[in-house]
């Protein structure tokens, strides 16, 4: 298990942000191809960016297709650089799914997560949430996507807990999750 005796997250990519004078975030999204060949491709994308950078996104299914020790090296070679690095899932799951799934990603090295608020507190994310918090794991909420259907869902009008007039979700999620 990884042990974290480090800053919490958003110091370290504010700090990473500062270094490099940026606030970029490499997405790094391969997943066709044998993983040799993405891990290479993975690589290369990192040399010829890191120099403008503050953060490394990867996506779930890169994951799942460079395998574990592959994207174990990948997030040593980064994190050896200074910067951080975020796995890119939409947790979205029950509270233990979603418990379990995030130390999985910590232990791997990962230093934060995104997470679809739809799941809710109770029974969703509260788990998520005090996990990060005691670990200085960050977590970044999905607000909205970019897809063409994003707006059936996070373009719905809707009132939030707090706010008295009707605005779509994604305000509504953008609003709750700044706090």
């Amino acid at each position: 298990m990884r042990q974290n005796n480090q800053k919490p997250f958003k110091e370290r990519i504010l700090q990473a942000s500062r270094s490099n004078k940026s606030r970029i975030v490499l997405a790094i999204d391969v997943h066709d191809g044998r993983p040799r060949e993405l891990t290479d491709r993975a690589v290369d994308l990192f040399e010829q960016t890191r120099q403008s950078i503050c953060s490394v996104k990867f996506g779930r299914q890169t994951i799942l297709s460079l395998g574990l020790e592959r994207i174990t090296e990948l997030l040593t070679k980064i994190r050896g650089y200074g910067f951080t690095t975020i796995i890119d899932d939409k947790l979205n799951d029950i509270d233990e799914t979603n418990a379990a799934i995030t130390r999985a990603y910590f232990n791997l090295g990962f230093d934060a997560i995104t997470v679809n608020p739809f799941a809710g507190w109770k029974g969703g994310l509260e788990t998520t949430f005090k996990f990060a918090h005691e670990h200085g794991m960050g977590l970044l909420a999905l607000v909205y996507m970019s897809h063409p259907g994003a707006s059936e869902g996070y373009g719905q009008k809707s009132c939030g807990s707090r706010i008295k007039k009707t605005r779509p979700e994604f305000e509504i999620l953008r609003r709750e999750s700044s706090r």
